[in-house]
């Protein structure tokens, strides 16, 4: 392992001076002249040249200040800003009033969430209007006069933000999109140029986001919590039977654009994810002609993966198609030890596993935009999948008696093959009036259907402690097999309406009903075990939301939602049906304050439900192991949660600071439960515990020291207790999580880009035990070549095999310790390059991006 961490950080560096090699020998064989040179950008129009102040009048400064103190400050400047791109409004960018004679500031302040501004009580004069936002050009006014006669009131109408580059000596900075962009009701993390997940899948993407953690499994947590809703474009998806961790490892990193974090959303959104919603925004093209996107990646651990886009687009239609191919093998380890104290005897034994988990996948998406006129679409999306996925381990156990002596020993072999197929199809319409997609009607129809089929053995047998290959149990060999079908079919339905007022107040209306249909088979080589359950759940849903702006400066945004759930199961082999309706409600509201200056301000509530899995209902006894059962509890009632939040954001020129406080109190906890009755034989279920409560803080920060350096610290606190009084007290847990990561950016020559990224965890509580601490290390670089039309990376994740999971639980019988690692080490190279024409769409810039939370169809998405 020593030599392949060598090798690893060997080939990086070497990767960075080839490159760093490449440019020098680029600048003396192609000297500047004339015909290459990189012609000086002329300054736009409004912009100050370069070297050149805006405006000296004859009159001094001194004289200016005393006729201000003389006159009545009673002039206004007004505007907004939008990204000249996307057509957006910019939120948060700094608007500075500039005396005209020497360029000092007299006022300021920023754009709100519409991207307006206003500066009131100024003193007359000439003067420049600065707008300034990170990743744009700064953009300077013409000269305006405030008058108190002729033009006290100066409207500047839009102003459009354009993205930029900036020359450094030999280093060209060309600016990016933050990763990191902080709104009042979510946060947005731009991982469209994160350099250490290329080659990657959106599990790696989702480590570096802060608040979230994967486990050793693949499974997400928001806050401690993996209740929380998964959405692909705003929409959940039929891939992979829609289990989040087998989704995300299936999304190839490159692919996608964004990640927004809601942590407290509004009665608009569906209410499940009590933690929150994590909605991932893959890449879409926006411009007008011909465009395409070929990437690959290698990953020397016998991974790779292939994905291609096509699109066209012109002022009628809009339509693309993309492919991907997944290819994935990632070994883990696991060791346990374990004493277990037994009122007649003591043993222990030692447990070390090894195994691989390889998953294959292909993915085919086709979608068609129709803009019949410029104030409506039709569009309509349609996708398949094919997966497959193999897991295989082999432990080992070595056993112990009291006076730790060996006396034999065992072994567990557990093979689990595969494979799913998925299809997804969409139909849909967009209306905006006065061609104003703040005043829209949208309505769609949405069907998925799932089929997964699985095949698993189990052997396990013991051995005696000279047996070193196997080949001769002590008793009879234990072997299970397993087959299971499982069918998933969607409909969706839902019309939302949105209106904005005169006073700036808008109003949200919608409705959506959806129908689930499960259908599970279970096959065992043991009769005992075959079971067949059938699910059915619907749930139809009204909501609305009102935004009224008290003041200019406080707006307050109540809503309410309305759903009555009715389910159905069936357990066909003993005839037993489980019927279940109820109402629900879900009220949000949220408090906002711009306090200009001082930063921004908001307290928000809303109330959110879990509803019971498949599993977790399911009443079949599962005999398979004769000391152990398990059964699902048909009558588990949702969990219930009621979540605070308070934000605060305050932006500086370089820094960006933003922290957050919350509170959660939850209902009903579905929780796993074990009994044991009087001949020792346990029965494991599900149970709903009295309530727990959970409070934290977080802390996110942006900062750069210099345009080609930019730093993204992060840190998360929070305390839990579990109240299961309703059940046993002794269950009851406290536990106390804090964590962390740290992500920076430099661009250190000509296009070439180096990132490093931690993450640490502390110590903290689980269930009957501890986790102890733990961090990890991921170093890449990326480098734009052919014209900046491709990209070669190369990235090396955990270099220092850190990345170990380890913990240690115990009780009355027994006291265990286990470690879980990942394979480290992991050395990965990716290309991609863009073709086709390339011209923005100028006669569309209303078009909205669906997908997004904040535009385009999936904004009022639930």
């Amino acid at each position: 392992m020593k030599l392949k961490y060598i090798l690893s950080i060997l080939m990086l560096f070497s990767f960075v001076f080839l490159f760093a090699q490449e440019e020098e020998k680029a600048k003396e064989e192609k000297p500047k002249t004339e015909e290459n040179k990189r012609p000086e950008r002329p300054p736009n129009k409004g912009q100050r040249p370069e070297g050149s102040r805006p405006g000296r009048g004859e009159m001094t400064v001194e004289k200016w200040k005393e006729m201000s103190e003389r006159m009545p400050k009673i002039g206004k400047v007004s505007g907004k800003v939008i990204d000249k791109n996307s057509g957006k409004a910019v939120e948060y960018a700094s608007i500075g009033l500039l005396l005209a004679m020497d360029s000092s500031i007299v006022n300021g302040t920023i754009t709100d969430e519409k991207g307006i501004f206003s500066m009131e009580e100024l003193p007359v004069g000439r003067f420049i209007v600065s707008v300034e936002f990170m990743g744009f050009d700064t953009y300077y006014s013409d000269k305006i006069m405030l008058n108190p006669r002729k033009s006290p009131e100066v409207d500047l109408g839009t102003i459009e933000l354009e993205f930029g580059s900036e020359v450094l000596g030999e280093v060209v900075v060309s600016e990016k999109k933050p990763f990191m962009e902080l709104e009042l009701d979510k946060k947005v993390y731009n991982v469209a140029d994160n350099i250490t997940v290329s080659g990657g899948s959106a599990t790696e993407v989702l480590e570096q986001i802060p608040s979230i953690e994967v486990d050793m499994e693949g499974s997400v947590s928001l806050r401690g919590s993996q209740n929380l809703s998964i959405l692909i474009d705003g929409r959940p998806t039929a891939m992979a039977g829609g289990d989040p961790a087998a989704v995300l490892e299936l999304i190839p990193a490159e692919s996608i654009e964004r990640v927004e974090v809601i942590t407290n959303p509004s009665a608009k959104f569906d209410p499940e994810g009590m933690a929150g919603i994590l909605n991932i925004i893959l890449k879409k093209n926006k411009k007008i002609g011909l465009t395409g996107l070929v990437s690959a990646s290698y990953t020397i651990v016998d991974e790779y993966s292939l994905s291609g886009t096509l699109g066209y687009k012109n002022k009628k239609i809009n339509i693309y198609g993309s492919y991907t191919h997944r290819n994935s093998e990632r070994e883990f380890s696991r060791e346990n030890y374990r004493l277990n104290t037994l009122s007649d005897t003591t043993y222990s034994f030692d447990q070390t596993g090894k195994g691989a988990r390889r998953r294959i996948s292909h993915n085919f998406k086709t979608g068609l935009d129709f803009y019949p006129n410029s104030s409506s679409t039709i569009y309509t999306v349609a996708s398949f999948g094919l997966q497959s996925s193999d897991d295989n381990s082999n432990n080992i156990y070595q056993y112990f008696d009291n006076n730790e002596t060996r006396t034999h020993q065992g072994r567990v072999l557990e093979i689990e093959d595969e494979s799913s197929k998925n299809k997804e199809f969409t139909l849909g319409y967009q209306k905006r009036f006065k061609n104003d997609w703040s005043h829209s009607l949208e309505v769609d129809l949405n069907y998925s259907d799932n089929y997964e089929e699985g095949d698993s053995r189990i052997e396990n047998g013991l051995y005696g402690i000279a047996d070193i290959d196997f080949n001769d149990p002590l008793d009879p060999l234990y072997f299970q097999e397993d087959v299971t079908d499982e069918e998933r079919q969607n409909f969706q339905a839902r019309i939302d309406y949105q209106r904005p007022f005169e006073n700036k107040a808008k109003l949200e209306l919608g409705y959506k009903s959806r129908l689930r249909l499960t259908n599970n088979i279970f096959d065992s080589s043991l009769d005992t075990l075959d079971n067949e359950f059938e699910f059915d759940e619907q749930i139809h849903a009204i909501y609305g939301t009102y935004a009224y702006p008290v003041t200019e400066k406080f707006t307050i945004k109540g809503g309410l939602r309305l759903e009555q759930a009715m389910t159905n199961s069936e357990l066909l082999n003993t005839g037993e049906t489980f019927d279940k309706k109820y109402f629900s409600w879900f009220p949000s509201l949220t408090l906002s304050q711009d306090m200009g200056k001082k930063g921004q301000v908001s307290l928000s509530y809303s109330r959110r439900i879990n509803r019971p899995r498949t599993r977790q209902i399911n009443p079949f006894v599962n005999y398979s192991d004769p000391l152990n059962f398990r059964k699902g509890n048909p009558d588990l009632n949702p969990e219930y949660t009621n979540a605070v939040e308070l934000n605060y954001m305050k932006r500086w020129d370089k820094l960006t600071f933003s922290p957050s406080i919350y509170y959660r109190y939850t209902t009903d906890i579905i929780n796993r439960y074990k009994t044991v009755d009087s001949e020792g034989v346990s029965t494991l279920s599900y149970v709903n515990l009295s309530n727990s409560q959970s409070y934290g803080i977080e802390f996110s920060a942006m900062y750069s020291p210099f345009k080609w350096w930019r730093i993204m610290p992060s840190v998360d606190l929070s305390h839990s207790i579990l109240n299961t009084d309703n059940i046993a007290a002794d269950l009851n847990n406290n536990n106390f999580r804090i964590g962390g990561r740290i992500m920076s950016n430099m661009t250190v020559w000509k296009n070439l880009d180096i990132q490093f990224f931690t993450f640490f965890r502390a110590p903290s509580n689980i269930t009957q035990g501890k986790m102890k601490g733990m961090f990890f290390t991921t170093i890449g670089a990326k480098k734009k070549i052919l014209k900046e039309k491709g990209t070669i990376g190369v990235n090396v994740r955990d270099p220092f095999g850190t990345g170990k999971f380890r913990f240690t639980t115990e009780s009355d019988l027994f006291y265990q310790e286990g470690v879980r690692q990942r394979e480290p080490y992991v050395l990965t190279f990716s290309f991609s390059y863009r073709f086709g024409k390339q011209e923005r769409n100028k006669n569309r810039r209303g078009d909205r991006e669906r997908g997004g939370m904040d535009g385009g169809m999936d904004d009022m998405m639930d």
